[in-house]
């Protein structure tokens, strides 16, 4: 029994990590030691370098180690890494492990043999060895000329693998050892040829392989790391490139980038869809099919993705040719050096594309057809706009799109096709949204003055498309107009000026931007003169608030409103301002009864309800009350028997009459 592949993110690690538990018998300062070391297996696949320090997924038994709990004579059978990477296996505790190797060179001599002394079992699975259910005796191996090496590897032990190195073997005993990937530049050739390998035995790859080249070539990089990624570029280059024109040759001209990456400097965040046949991932191109929406095939399979016609498959890609050029030749200005490799690409860029296919009239190649579609589009941008003659020439486009730098003139002239078709597209909504609002008399639908202005300040013109003078006409009115509502807003308000605009405002084709600004006004306008017009005509006294007289007298200075309505107001306004002060002179005392009664048949029937006014009221019918009582205990004060029961009366009466302050008291009597 073999406890294998046992995923350290889930079952622990015997290597120290950051966010693991520190055991109290452990020095912390010696555990975070521990944590940050380069041969610690959890740091080393992302070790500055490595090929994998971009992928961001948490890849068991690639980028997270794996824990093998072996037992005597538990195995391990005849097999070489995911994609061909190194390998390093630490032995933490127990008995040895006892390893086979066959070296990669000889990798090629290791199949034959296995073929050859099992050829029952690799006819009924020609990926047998991608199984790791098979076993040979390396004496066997080594009887037929195939290099076998082995090691004993003791407990505190690393074993590393090379790219491609067959190896195998088996344990002495009860052990735990812990094993993860790992890829520095020297990798990248034997990624490619597995990837390969993959393709031909439609073996699911673990992770994307011209991602992970792409995603390297964009990263920091030394001049070796730059050498082997630009030779296998341009492997793939050469071969994306014969695959493009051999698809368009055959007549797949449609065409479509693909979705940008949100993260292209990192690895595995988006996931490609895999070609329905090799089940490879699909990241450079590769081809669908308006029949099956959902299926996906790579460029060496276009042909079995449906039974349709070629012209109904459309190539998917995420870089232009010219576009894997230029990123070939950057990574070969990094090495200084002018290698064989930028040679060789030079001189694939320097010939144009000669590749040619059967058309009507005869067999023109792809520059050829490439230069009468410029005269075509040159045509269409200075006849008068023909949206079906656009859609044709960015549709044709799209059989040149995806080609070199050759092509570069094409890209310019789709680019402004496309730019002069959206805005034509505009200019001509406009119009007919102008003459909908107009036939309709309303607001609904109308297009605003700014997004005009915004169509016609283009200089020059992209295309020419009739009804533009139109338009400039009914924008220079709108223009005219906002300017005139501009004018008014921040002049003294008068509404029926505010109305005639407002009116020419929404009779005009173009949606003026002030306009809802224009109406919101008239609006508070009219409230405040509605509001004014109440006030004035309220006849009961004290039924208007002061502070909303105050607040709406201010709207009205705010909005600088000239109006019969708005003086009027200003009146009341000054006459309550008036009130409050006498009130505030006669309050300071001390108060004489009839200047108060005088002053209150003024002020009978003061609508504004004044506070100061409430008080002197309250002040005249308290004086009344103690005069009367005066009277009144006066009228007795001559019956003897009563001497003693008004004395407090009168020191009560004397009280309230020092609290009113009333002129000539003292004079009372008393």
């Amino acid at each position: 029994m073999y406890g294998s592949d046992l995923d350290t993110f889930e079952y622990g690690s015997g290597f120290p990590r950051a966010n693991d538990k520190i055991p109290e018998s452990v020095d912390p300062t010696m555990w975070n030691e521990y944590c940050a070391n380069s041969w610690n297996l959890n740091n080393l696949p992302k070790l500055k370098g490595s090929m994998l320090h971009s992928v961001h997924q948490n890849i068991a038994g690639v980028m997270v180690p794996w824990l093998y709990v072996g037992m005597l004579f538990s195995s391990f059978c005849w097999h070489f890494e995911d994609h061909c990477f190194y390998s390093m296996n630490y032995l933490h505790w127990g008995e040895p492990k006892c390893w086979y190797s066959v070296p990669g060179r000889e990798s090629n001599a290791f199949e034959k043999v296995m073929r050859m002394s099992l050829p029952d079992l690799f006819d009924a699975q020609p990926d047998l060895l991608f199984q790791l259910v098979t076993m040979l005796s390396p004496s066997v191996l080594k009887q037929n000329g195939v290099s076998v090496y082995t090691v004993l590897q003791e407990p505190g032990n690393f074993v590393v693998t090379f790219p491609r190195s067959f190896h195998g073997g088996f344990n002495l005993g009860m052990n735990c050892a812990e094993a993860v990937n790992f890829a520095p530049a020297d990798w990248i050739p034997h990624g490619g040829l597995c990837a390969d390998l993959y393709r031909l035995y439609r073996k699911p790859a673990v992770i994307s392989h011209e991602e992970l080249l792409f995603v390297a070539a964009k990263s920091n990089h030394s001049t070796m790391d730059s050498r082997f990624l630009e030779t296998e570029l341009l492997k793939l280059f050469m071969k994306e490139r014969a695959l493009r024109e051999c698809l368009w040759k055959n007549g797949v001209v449609r065409s479509v980038p693909m979705s940008p990456r949100r993260y292209p400097e990192y690895m595995g965040i988006e996931e490609d869809p895999t070609c329905i046949i090799c089940r490879q991932y699909l990241f450079l191109s590769s081809i669908s099919c308006r029949c099956r929406p959902s299926a996906f095939v790579c460029l060496e399979h276009w042909q079995h993705i449906c039974e349709c016609e070629p012209r109904k498959h459309r190539l998917l890609y995420r870089h232009t040719l010219a576009e894997l050029n230029s990123l070939i030749c950057t990574l070969g200005e990094c090495n200084l050096l002018e290698t064989q490799n930028s040679k060789m690409l030079s001189n694939v860029s320097d010939n144009t594309c000669a590749v040619a296919r059967k058309v009507d009239g005869g067999q023109p190649t792809l520059v050829e057809l490439a230069q009468q579609w410029l005269l075509c589009s040159a045509n269409a941008l200075r006849n008068p706009f023909n949206k079906v003659v656009f859609q044709k020439l960015l549709k044709e486009a799209e059989q040149f799109l995806w080609a070199g730098s050759e092509m570069d003139t094409v890209r310019n002239m789709n680019r402004k096709l496309t730019e002069a078709l959206s805005w034509a597209e505009r200019v001509q909504n406009c119009l007919q949204l102008m003459e909908t609002s107009s036939d309709s008399g309303g607001e609904v639908n109308r297009i605003s003055d700014l997004e005009v202005a915004e169509l016609l300040d283009c200089n020059p013109m992209p295309c020419h498309v009739p009804g533009v003078l139109k338009l400039k006409d009914y924008a220079e009115e709108a223009q005219k107009l906002a300017g005139e509502i501009e004018f008014v807003l921040s002049s003294p308000i008068k509404l029926p000026e505010l109305e005639d605009l407002y009116r020419r405002s929404c009779n005009l084709q173009i949606y003026v931007h002030r306009h809802n600004e224009l109406k919101l006004k008239i609006s508070l306008v009219k409230d405040c003169i509605e509001s004014a017009r109440r006030y004035l005509a309220e006849k009961c006294p004290a039924s208007i608030s002061i502070d909303s007289l105050y607040n709406l007298n201010s709207q009205i200075i705010q909005l600088q409103l000239l109006h019969p309505e708005a003086k009027l107001l200003g009146d009341l306004v000054e006459k309550t301002e008036s009130c409050y002060s006498q009130c505030a002179d006669l309050l300071k005392g001390p108060l004489s009864l009839e200047d108060v009664e005088r002053f209150l048949q003024q002020m009978d029937g003061f609508t504004v309800d004044v506070p100061e006014l409430k008080l002197l009221k309250q002040y005249r019918l308290q004086t009344i009350s103690w005069i009367s009582r005066y009277k009144s205990i006066w009228s007795h004060i001559y019956e003897r028997d009563n001497y003693h029961i008004l004395a407090d009366e009168l020191s009560t009466l004397l009280e309230d009459g020092m609290s009113l302050e009333i002129e000539g008291f003292a004079s009372c009597g008393f």
